[in-house]
């Protein structure tokens, strides 16, 4: 297939394989937006964020939390609301605050404090009061243990040992989820003996496409984001306390010059938004599966403005 690429925006295509051995050719298209020092829609970034090829860790793979995930996957069922890098105190420092976003109809608060220990005090464990920060890193080694976070800090249980340990500083993490954690692995189903025997390598019929979403539940879109949503960001930038903007609804189309009009015009799933804290900019990840048997011969790639916002 002949692919022209009039986004300006970076891409990639590739293929994957589904159910039954079944040949897909992916496009993805990663948009990179500045979040506005003022209140309003987000100007194009200067800069474009390439896709990510591969998942990154923050220490030994599968032994540390994730710190990038890789975009190059067949499909995602709904899209994923991201959070990389810290949260932010602006201005000054303080003991604990909320950290709170939204994005179109979505939102989720974590609370969020300073460096803090249980202490083993007259025969009991005590957590310390936290100390004064401006910014805690997301990530989930700081957040509170539960089965969907293997990798969180515990509430002690034992008297054995009293030495202070490590308190958690976020009730929860708002980055990806890693594959083999249990609330994505359980997507993972069908992977049998009969499984090798027969349809290795292709997945297993029980195999659910929504092991590819990687946001925690919470963060999972219920559907695909239009690009015209608006953001809200509280106790997460370091410029501002609280930030309102607005995607700047430019979709992503591909076209068919060369088909009949029923084929024309296809959009693409705007399926992953990862908010850079640090860097204070917003990418956007929009995708497009066919089936490789049915490719048409020519395809472009083009934006259309959707005027309205939120």
């Amino acid at each position: 297939m002949d692919l022209v690429n009039k986004t300006g925006f970076p891409y990639f295509q590739f293929e994957k394989i589904g159910h039954y051995g079944e040949l897909f050719t992916v496009i993805a298209v990663s948009q990179t937006f500045d979040i506005p020092k003022l209140d309003g829609v987000c100007p194009v970034a200067d800069k474009q964020r390439p896709l990510v090829m591969a998942d990154t860790w923050f220490g030994e793979p599968e032994f540390s939390s994730l710190r990038t995930v890789s975009d190059f996957i067949w499909r995602k069922v709904r899209a994923d609301i991201l959070l990389a890098g810290s949260a932010w105190y602006a201005g000054e420092r303080v003991n604990a605050w909320q950290a709170e976003f939204q994005v179109g109809k979505l939102s989720r608060t974590i609370d969020v404090c300073g460096p803090r220990e249980w202490q083993f005090i007259n025969g009991d464990w005590q957590l310390s009061n936290p100390e004064r920060v401006n910014n805690v890193l997301l990530r989930h080694e700081l957040a509170s243990s539960s089965q969907y976070n293997p990798f969180g800090r515990k509430v002690p249980s034992s008297i054995d040992q009293t030495s202070p340990i490590l308190a958690s500083q976020l009730s929860a993490s708002p980055g990806a989820v890693c594959r083999s954690w249990p609330s994505r692995l359980r997507y993972a189903q069908g992977f049998t003996t009969a499984w090798k025997e027969s349809v290795m390598p292709f997945y297993p019929a029980e195999f659910d496409v929504a092991f590819f979403n990687s946001a925690p539940l919470e963060q999972q879109y219920d559907g695909y984001l239009l690009g015209n949503e608006k953001i809200v960001l509280k106790g997460l930038l370091r410029s501002a306390v609280t930030r309102t903007c607005f995607l700047p609804g430019l979709r992503v189309v591909a076209k068919n010059p060369h088909s009949d009009y029923s084929l024309l015009r296809q959009p693409l799933q705007a399926d992953t938004l990862t908010c850079h804290t640090d860097d204070e900019q917003i990418t956007l990840v929009w995708r497009l599966t066919l089936p490789a048997q049915t490719l048409p011969e020519h395809l472009v790639l083009v934006t259309e403005q959707e005027l309205s916002h939120g």
